[in-house]
């Protein structure tokens, strides 16, 4: 691994762009929250983690896949198989993307009147659909700007230019007194990705690397390594949202938007893992390929720590303030102050874990992570459909937070077994 000081100043940088991320996504909610209401903000985004499943479905696991891939052919800097690897998966989600985009326009009418008795959310479901192949395929990209070490493109493209699209667009469409609606909202977002998308495609072009004739020899290893995290992505897509997604058929849309809220907030004590993530994951990768599993260890365990020292004091300020972070989107979500505390430790456990994932998923045990996640997603669906109807929007978050930590900490005894070092212990090493 690069040193400590080259190291730290990656983290520093990508850690600034995730914060813009954060702050952009926190503003994209706030902007909706106090300018929709809560019923209408419920139907949004209640549509929006629809949206958000689909397009991260219909990268097919290619995303990590992405990261291990052209991090591991960046250190021999081959860039043919890179080309290869890149093109086949970008073809592949472009497929998955648009079906699934026309299986959500077709179905939206039907299953939009199913829930809440509204006949306003088909339209939210709708709007959305057109954005799902763009939403995936810029998702796709940002990894593979993870994979070739460039942190703040990928933190701008997954994180912060569709948000700050939407904000911009949303902020002169309020100036000019247009009254805003979840469906035209969600319209806004379907462009802004398609802007994102073409933003990042340019952007790689731009690399100079694109002429080099694609190597396709390793497509055969893409789709055998992308299967088992297709599983793990799918199951842990059942971890993050199906809280949400079970609440959408037992709560009113008010409490969909508390939900969604506090979630996002809770969000805040994890970023610093995704920042820090984006620099180590690809070195993880490109460690296990030289097969040097000191320096794997140092540098997971030395990850470990930045995180934990940077989200500590934030898990601190938000259990304190909840009331305070919640009023801030409009008196009515100071209701959710409990979840967003549920929220925040559930996250902080993830901190506190390390890049479990990735070390598993960079290091060729991606079928552990699989197997481990097939406990993990079905207890997320067993405790929604048991602590929602009991607990109501407080049940829907435990389940979400029983099973993050739940996924975390078998994930530590799976990076002892296969290599060899706790990731907990990062105060003694």
């Amino acid at each position: 691994m690069q040193g400590k000081k080259s190291f730290l100043k990656s983290s520093g940088l990508a850690f600034a762009a995730r914060v813009i991320g954060a702050a952009s996504g926190i503003c994209m909610t706030f902007v909706i929250s106090t300018n929709l209401a809560v019923d209408q903000a419920g139907l949004f985004f209640f549509a929006f983690a629809i949206f958000t499943v689909l397009g991260t479905l219909s990268t097919l696991g290619l995303t990590t896949a992405f990261i291990r891939f052209i991090g591991g052919f960046l250190a021999e800097n081959n860039w043919g198989v890179i080309n290869g690897v890149f093109r086949a998966g970008f073809k592949a989600t472009l497929l998955i993307a648009c079906l699934c985009a026309v299986l959500l326009y077709v179905v939206s009418s039907q299953f939009g009147d199913m829930l809440f008795e509204s006949a306003g959310l088909h339209s939210v479901l709708a709007a959305f659909a057109l954005g799902i192949p763009c939403f995936a395929l810029y998702q796709l990209l940002g990894y593979a700007f993870q994979g070739v070490h460039k942190p703040l493109i990928s933190a701008f493209v997954l994180n912060i230019s569709t948000q700050l699209l939407v904000i911009l667009t949303l902020v002169v469409a309020i100036a000019f007194g247009v009254v805003l609606s979840a469906a035209n909202v969600a319209a806004v977002f379907s462009i802004g990705a398609f802007i994102t998308l073409v933003i990042g495609l340019w952007y790689w072009i731009k690399q100079g690397h694109w002429h080099i004739k694609a190597d396709y020899s390793q497509q055969g290893a893409l789709v055998e390594s992308a299967k088992p995290l297709c599983t793990v992505m799918v199951m842990m897509l059942l971890v993050q949202w199906s809280g949400q997604l079970i609440a959408g058929g037992f709560l009113p849309a008010e409490e969909i938007a508390f939900l969604s809220v506090a979630m996002r907030l809770g969000a805040l004590t994890s970023f610093v893992l995704v920042a820090v993530n984006m620099v180590a994951a690809p070195r993880f990768a490109a460690s296990a390929k030289l097969n040097n599993n000191d320096d794997l260890r140092a540098a997971s365990l030395f990850c470990t720590r930045i995180m934990v020292s940077v989200a500590t004091p934030i898990l601190i300020f938000v259990l304190l303030f909840a009331e305070f972070l919640m009023g801030l989107f409009g008196e009515e979500y100071r209701q959710g102050a409990d979840l967003l505390r549920i929220f925040v430790v559930g996250q902080f456990v993830n901190v506190v874990t390390g890049s479990v994932g990735y070390l598993l998923n960079m290091t060729g045990h991606e079928k552990d992570m699989r197997n481990l996640v097939f406990f993990t997603g079905p207890l997320a669906l067993v405790l929604g459909f048991i602590l929602t109807p009991l607990y109501g929007a407080t049940g829907a978050a435990l389940s979400t937070a029983i099973a993050i930590g739940s996924q975390n900490l078998l994930a530590v005894y799976m990076v002892k077994k296969r290599l060899g070092f706790n990731t907990l212990n990062f105060i003694n090493q």
